[in-house]
């Protein structure tokens, strides 16, 4: 019996002495922690409102915050050099205060001077610029009159209409010479029936695409009359030419750069249709008057 008790009260004392071992190393390591988390944060005072510029800082307008310490890279400023201060710019509520937005003076701001209101002059548009959709003249014209039809065109494109002049010479009935009906006429729209749009193909999810109908062109008298002078007169060819389908008239559609060359813009005017040259004035030269001749005979 004695053996049991003395074995019972060691077996006591021996999860006292665990007990208390490990109660105290869990409050060292708790206190550990606690002094890891205190060194990671730091307090700052913020302002508890929104202030604005010239205001003098109070009791009311602050309070202490915590911040981690990894984030506050700037000079932690003691309450006494934050009261009685005024703020340089306007601050708003749960703003850090920083030294150098405070200062022991309010700032002298600097008087509001009226903006004198200047009109600005509209400049007037001319009349013969391209860029002007709505005093442009505008001409439609079916796409099928054209051999060919490019599928990337749309609307503000410019474009050379090009067709082919019949002329009659004496040595064959019919002589074709390549001319330039219009040059750099701009893209208006597209229309496939009376619906208007900006591409000349319409595409459409699981179905064909679709060519447009009409064609709409910004013109000027000068192309309107090129074009119905030369169409007709290409147009009376086509039931006596095999190689026509459909009856097409001879017009090509000739996509231009954005950026063209002088000098090749001037080529295209030249081969206008209703391009003349200017009359070469003959230069006169003044004969030299003839000194008659003399024959003397000597005795």
């Amino acid at each position: 019996m004695k053996k049991d008790r003395t074995r019972l009260l060691i077996g006591i004392l021996m999860t006292l002495v665990l007990f208390s071992s490990f109660t105290g190393i869990w409050l060292y390591v708790k206190e550990k922690n606690l002094q890891a988390n205190q060194k990671r944060f730091v307090h700052l005072f913020v302002l508890t409102k929104d202030i604005p510029q010239n205001h003098r800082i109070t009791d009311e307008d602050i309070e202490l915050k915590e911040y981690p310490a990894d984030v506050v890279s700037w000079e932690r400023l003691p309450k006494d050099k934050i009261l009685h201060r005024y703020a340089k710019i306007p601050l708003y509520k749960g703003e850090p205060l920083l030294a150098k937005k405070l200062s022991l003076k309010p700032i002298a701001q600097k008087p509001l001077v009226a903006k004198k209101e200047v009109k600005k002059e509209r400049k007037k548009p001319l009349v013969n610029d391209q860029n002007l959709s709505s005093r442009a003249d505008t001409i439609a014209l079916p796409l099928q009159l054209f051999r060919n039809i490019d599928p990337t065109l749309k609307q503000g494109d410019l474009i050379d209409i090009v067709t082919i002049d019949p002329k009659k010479s004496p040595r064959s009935s019919e002589k074709f010479i390549t001319k330039y009906v219009a040059i750099r006429v701009r893209v208006a729209s597209f229309y496939f029936g009376t619906q208007r749009h900006d591409t000349v193909v319409l595409q459409r999810k699981e179905q064909p695409n679709v060519i447009a109908d009409t064609i709409n062109l910004e013109v000027t008298p000068k192309n309107v009359k090129n074009l119905l002078a030369l169409y007709y007169t290409t147009a009376a060819l086509n039931g006596r030419r095999a190689y026509n389908d459909k009856n097409k008239g001879h017009l090509w559609l000739i996509k231009c750069a954005k950026n063209e060359d002088p000098k090749q813009i001037k080529e295209k005017e030249r081969l206008l249709v209703d391009y003349k040259r200017a009359p070469t004035k003959r230069k006169y030269y003044k004969k030299k008057k003839e000194t008659p001749l003399r024959i003397d005979y000597e005795e």
